[in-house]
């Protein structure tokens, strides 16, 4: 049995790219007009520093602040004070490099190529925080945990100011499973009560530890003020209202939502389309949508929720390409392609990559077991079986590998034992009514898959079962029992 995408409680945790990638897909911008004082007053403070010492050190500091704070002629200076060769010049024209408006395709590099060159930057410029954070991502992706925490942690030393560097700093210590430290690193910034994106990061990052903020009221007022545009507010409205949602404040939080939307970034899209399927009556605007880039998780789950597998998969292989760490993306086109397409060798591959980064994960395991029972690879499914038993900690998680041990089991040839799984499973999964239905799908297209006889009327009454449920799995095991019964030629109702 495999798992998919858990739609229950999703949190506006940022989004952990490139400061390239970053600067193109959520464009940070000022507060209206000036420079508010304190921002003012630092970047001032640190392009005196750099003209009295012009280092390496105090390049990085200014160059990082000049970035974030949109102070374009701050950079030309710096730019035109290095040697026409130097790295830091063209990195940061790199960063400052918009493609082209058409161009929506993520990012994709071989980060283990991305490493070595930025061990290679560092080597001649070792106080350059932006480049720290990207080495640590791309360690992150390959799985190096303590090696992508060291990274992070100079870049934070060298830059403890600068919201791109906090908040990728925040998302690497939500993925180590850390949100304690994620709300710590934000709130030792001193730029909670003035910067709307940081204070957005906290509170999701606090939702997610299932505690309330102590910083509402201050976004309250920062929403409600004049002072920042719309797309500077985005995610800190939507992270309100979110809250709003999980107290049963659904007309609050369409409020919020609203505000959010006005100029959003992809992540406050897909964190909309999650609240208009949790209670929220929000829609978001075609227009809007149409001019939303990058928005590879909200086009997954969209076109995941209605019922177009094919257009969901390509949509999560770029979601995957843009945050390859994530272990969402990677969960979802396993499932997919598994369960939806019976694409086993792709269920394996995401899995397996998936894995990189998230090695303990269970449902990845589970996953993977799964798709290599299909591909009769018992032996290697067996063994990450065996890892994801050692890892499951919930009820689900428990029923799920007693269905996936009857699976193994079924393909062995052990029908007695995959029974007595299966059997196992359905009776964990006793006290909810879905759960106890997709077990008895999944058995049911299993036995049919080693050659064992169904009756009709269990296959009818599964699917009659199916319709009742307004889910992309339910669609998906309804599709693959009516497909059985279709190769018999018995009759049915095909629609869901």
């Amino acid at each position: 049995m495999a798992l998919g995408h858990n739609d229950n409680a999703r949190k506006l945790i940022p989004r952990w790219r490139s400061p390239a990638s970053t600067v193109v897909l959520e464009m940070p911008t000022t507060p209206k007009g000036p420079l508010g004082p304190d921002a003012a007053a630092s970047l001032a403070q640190k392009l005196e520093e750099w003209r009295a010492h012009p280092n390496p050190g105090t390049r990085g500091d200014l160059l990082s602040a000049a970035v974030v704070f949109g102070a374009n002629d701050v950079v030309a200076e710096v730019r035109a004070s290095d040697p026409p060769n130097s790295s830091t010049t063209e990195a940061i024209a790199q960063l400052l490099q918009i493609p082209d408006a058409n161009d929506d395709a993520p990012i994709r590099r071989d980060e283990r190529v991305l490493i070595r060159h930025a061990r290679s930057h560092l080597a001649l410029e070792p106080r350059d925080p932006l480049r720290w954070m990207e080495l640590s991502r791309a360690l992150t992706i390959v799985g190096s945990r303590h090696r992508a925490s060291r990274a992070m942690r100079v870049a934070l030393l060298q830059a403890p100011r600068c919201r791109i560097v906090l908040r990728s700093a925040a998302r690497l210590a939500v993925h180590e499973g850390e949100p304690e430290r994620a709300r710590s690193i934000l709130n030792n910034s001193g730029l909670l009560d003035r910067d709307p994106w940081l204070l957005a990061t906290e509170i999701s990052v606090t939702s997610l530890m299932e505690k309330t903020s102590t910083w509402m009221k201050r976004a309250q007022r920062l929403v409600e003020s004049e002072r920042f545009a719309p797309r500077d507010l985005s995610e800190l409205a939507a992270a309100l209202g979110t809250e709003e949602r999980e107290s049963g404040s659904t007309r609050n939080a369409r409020k919020l939502f609203e505000r959010a939307l006005r100029d959003p970034t992809e992540n406050v899209v897909a964190q909309a389309m999650w609240a208009s399927r949790n209670g929220v009556n929000i829609a978001v605007p075609q227009e809007t949508w149409a001019a939303t880039r990058g928005r590879y998780e909200a086009e997954s789950l969209s076109s995941y929720f209605g019922g177009d597998w094919r257009a969901s998969l390509r949509a999560t292989e770029q979601w995957f390409a843009d945050e390859p760490f994530s272990r969402r993306p990677s969960i979802q086109a396993s499932y997919v392609s598994a369960v939806a397409l019976e694409e086993y060798a792709q269920s394996v591959e995401f899995a397996r990559r998936g894995l990189i980064a998230n090695p303990s994960d269970f449902t990845l395991r589970n996953n993977l077991a799964f798709a290599l029972a299909h591909l009769g690879q018992l032996k290697e499914a067996e063994q990450h079986l065996l890892l994801a038993s050692k890892v499951a900690s919930s009820s689900l998680e428990r029923v799920v590998v007693a269905a996936t041990a009857g699976l193994l089991a079924l393909r062995s040839g052990d029908i007695e034992g995959g029974s007595r799984a299966y059997e196992a499973a359905e009776a964990g999964a006793a006290r909810d009514e879905f759960l106890t239905l997709s077990v008895r799908a999944f058995r049911a297209l299993e036995r049919l898959g080693v050659g064992q006889l169904v009756s009709t009327e269990e296959l009818t009454g599964l699917l009659e079962a199916l319709r009742k449920w307004r889910r992309p799995e339910s669609r998906a095991l309804y599709s693959r029992l009516a497909r059985a019964l279709r190769t018999w030629s018995l009759p049915f109702d095909d629609a869901m």
